[in-house]
């Protein structure tokens, strides 16, 4: 069990829909509980460690503390290319993406 200390960033609703501050806290001394891989409890670092003092504390100090990011974009024009042998970046271009997004052109 590992704890995570740092600045939290957290989001309760879509700050797109809400007022952000309505739908977000920030922590400016906060952490992040995780358990074999999983988040088990995030918020104010002194409330974590005093209900978790087995937990091995990782102190980023001031920085702050982010889910991973994960690029999901997709290049629709593409779809039907993806995982086409690999050549060198101009000659994979030419020889599958640039005829496959041709075909979309209006």
């Amino acid at each position: 069990m590992k704890l995570i200390l740092g600045q939290t960033l957290s989001f309760t609703g879509d700050p797109f829909h809400a007022p952000i501050d309505e739908v977000t806290t920030c922590e400016t001394r906060g952490g992040v509980l995780i358990d074999a891989g999983r988040i088990i409890a995030t918020g104010p670092a002194d409330p974590l460690r005093r209900a978790y003092p087995q937990a091995e504390v990782i102190d980023y100090g001031t920085a702050l503390i982010s889910a991973g990011f994960i690029d999901a974009h997709t290049h629709y024009p593409q779809t039907a290319i993806i995982a086409s042998w690999g050549k060198r970046l101009i000659d994979w271009l030419n020889t599958y993406t640039f005829p496959e997004e041709m075909r979309f052109a209006d």
